[in-house]
């Protein structure tokens, strides 16, 4: 999508929400929110023969402080913001330095009939939909599709619009301006996401297209990332099944592979949850993930499982565990919410199968 169709999207969507009959009145109400997720584990992970033990942060959700707010403006548009920085648990430092709000800073308008534009940096669409087409929420050792997809996580400069859900249907639009000095297109990221939420069904079609900024001095040569998902859910109490797919592929034929999800989550009680889940990966190419000079095709199988006990309506105890088997070439290692820390040195080595398990608390406030 070009930078001037998503302003002619964006532009009169924003200026009904600006010039409704009833916007220049006095401002009604106004409110800001703090709030926060604060997250650590103990785990062991097993790769190459040794055993690694320590503590982390961001097992079931990465650890976060923000703020968002909203201002009423009359005839139901309000004003609305949202600033959001993570950090680590285990040790007190900021998840990315040097970026005070690194995960989301963004303003915008909202009108329950015209739908909410937003301008600044942004969670993706995969990132607040993909965690609904599996039992995991994204999170956690156990979690197979939101660990090893490489999924498109949050873009700067972005411009975005979300419809309002009609008839349980919501579209949701983004475009990124170029990030980059040496080229404007690089760093240009569009995305769009159509979802479907009502009684016992959710649906998800998204996709991605990024257009891939440098690393530090190399010269802008075009390469661009692209992913899609389609998945869904349906409910029959007191259980939901969860299906998946995930294609990420590279211009570069750095990254070209598919996954498969199959999970299911067990409401035992309201105060716990039981998920189990299977991901086949289906790799032609990812360079992160298979040994250089391996040229061929390979896959693995990620077997994860997740326990969860709801203490209060703001602390969750969790434990999870996963065993991923690498065929020929695959070097797919464990995961979580937030990436475990170098020191767990849970990278297998070619071929090799990889085991883990965590227990750990989340409270949000």
């Amino acid at each position: 999508m070009k930078a001037s169709n998503m302003l002619r999207i964006v532009t009169p969507v924003a200026f009904a929400l600006l010039t409704g009959p009833s916007f220049a009145q006095p401002a009604a109400t106004s409110s800001v929110t703090l709030y926060g997720v604060v997250d650590a584990y103990v785990g062991a992970i097993n790769s190459n023969g040794v055993t690694t033990k320590g503590a982390d942060s961001g097992g079931l959700q990465v650890s976060r402080f923000g703020m968002h707010g909203a201002e009423a403006l009359g005839g139901g548009t309000r004003a609305v913001f949202r600033l959001e920085g993570g950090y680590n648990t285990n040790n007190g430092t900021s998840s990315v330095a040097g970026q005070m709000f690194a995960r989301q800073s963004f303003v915008g308008f909202s009108n329950p009939e015209y739908g909410e534009v937003r301008l600044g940096k942004q969670n993706s669409v995969f990132f607040n939909m993909l965690g609904r087409t599996a039992a995991f929420y994204g999170g956690t050792f156990g979690a197979g599709l939101g660990t090893q997809s490489g999924y498109n996580f949050r873009n700067n400069n972005e411009i975005s619009y979300a419809t309002p859900r009609w008839a349980g249907w919501r579209a949701d639009t983004r475009y990124a301006f170029g990030d980059s000095y040496r080229h404007s297109k690089a760093g240009r990221v569009w995305q769009a996401a159509l979802d479907y939420d009502s009684g016992p069904y959710y649906f998800l079609l998204a996709h991605v297209d990024n257009t891939l900024a440098p690393a530090n001095d190399a010269a802008y040569v075009g390469t661009r990332n692209r992913q899609t998902a389609i998945g869904g859910a349906y409910t029959f109490q007191p259980f939901t099944v969860y299906l998946g797919y995930f294609k990420n592929k590279q211009t570069d034929r750095s990254i070209d592979k598919d996954l498969y999800s199959l999970s299911v989550a067990w409401y035992m009680r309201s105060t716990d949850q039981l998920s189990l889940g299977w991901t086949y990966i289906d790799a032609s190419a990812d360079a992160a993930n298979i040994a250089s000079g391996y040229n061929r095709a390979t896959h693995a199988n990620h077997f994860g499982a997740m326990y969860l006990h709801h203490v209060s309506k703001r602390t969750t105890l969790y434990a999870a565990g996963a065993w991923i088997d690498n065929s020929d070439g695959a070097r797919y290692a464990i995961g979580a919410a937030q990436a475990p820390n170098e020191y767990w040195r849970n990278r297998p080595e070619a071929g090799s199968a990889t085991k883990g398990v965590q227990v750990g608390i989340r409270h949000m406030f």
